[in-house]
């Protein structure tokens, strides 16, 4: 496919969210205040970047910032390209569900205090002049990535998680206890911190950070893992691979809690006596742009 119309979605940068809160930003330290500013900085010098690529390789370019993307139509366009992080990444995944997605990494850094290990991207700002080369050239392949979806009492939500997905009181300091029907059993949990599901792109993340471990994307399977399990109970599981024909059916044991779609804003809120399934999508993956 030839790509000619390009969407570029520009990240937030976080000097500019506090243009508006200069009262926090001015109480930070300097050591924090400069990480900042010379991630603001970075990101400016790319977008220049990209639009001078963008004019050199003859794709027509149309930018709008991560809070304004909603006004746009993916099908007006080729490529979405993200010009951020991981967030970024993930929120033009959300918004374009059908479109050919791809991320570049405006602030990499392996020390996430620092910048962003940009595991979701394909380029960086010190790839970006080969990754427009081989975009001209038609020189990249097409990653399928598979997405989880919801189900709340039988109906279809409309998000999909390219990550994770979070279900729980949306309150950290409050527990969570809910009746999971998965492998035969029934098992309740009470007073944990909710479950997080997870994708094979998502389980390097917050899922293995929990204890899980990490599986390969492209296999029909997908993850879950109990936050804060109360041991003693002495639960059948507490975390465990899902086969990607198969969905989890939760019941939640109380009104309030939350469902996220990869830390998505703007949760959905369960009461007791509905039912919740997660499940792996078959037919909408995430198509995105790599290089090998």
């Amino acid at each position: 496919m030839a790509i000619k119309n390009i969407l570029c979605v520009l990240k937030t940068t976080g000097f500019e969210h506090y243009q508006n809160r200069k009262d926090v930003f001015n109480r930070f330290e300097e050591s924090r205040k400069k990480i900042i500013e010379e991630s603001h900085h970075q990101q400016k010098e790319l977008e220049k970047t990209f639009r001078e690529l963008c004019e050199l390789h003859s794709f027509s370019l149309t930018t709008v910032s991560d809070r304004k993307m909603h006004e746009h139509s993916g099908d007006s366009f080729d490529l979405i390209i993200t010009l951020g992080g991981d967030g970024t990444f993930l929120n033009a995944a959300q918004q374009f569900k059908n479109s050919l997605l791809m991320g570049i990494n405006s602030d990499e850094n392996l020390d996430p205090s620092k910048g962003s290990m940009g595991a979701l991207t394909s380029a960086t700002a010190q790839t970006i002049e080969q990754a427009f080369a081989r975009l001209e050239k038609g020189d990249y392949t097409i990653e399928h990535w598979k997405r989880l979806y919801g189900k709340i009492n039988g109906k279809r939500l409309p998000d999909l998680a390219t990550n994770d997905i979070f279900f729980g009181a949306q309150e950290a300091y409050k527990t969570s206890s809910f009746e999971i029907y998965w492998d035969k059993k029934i098992e309740a949990f009470r007073g944990c911190s909710g479950i997080v599901f997870t994708t094979g792109m998502g389980s390097t993340s917050w899922y293995k950070n929990l204890g899980g471990t990490s599986f390969a994307n492209d296999l029909p399977i997908y993850g879950f893992v109990i936050r804060d399990p109360q041991l003693a109970r002495q639960p059948h599981f507490v975390r465990g691979i899902v086969d990607g024909e198969e969905e989890m059916i939760i019941k939640p044991l109380r009104t309030g809690y939350i469902l996220s779609f990869d830390s998505k804003d703007n949760p959905y809120v369960l009461k007791e006596t509905d039912e919740l399934r997660i499940g792996l999508s078959k037919k909408e993956a995430v198509r995105v742009i790599r290089f090998e």
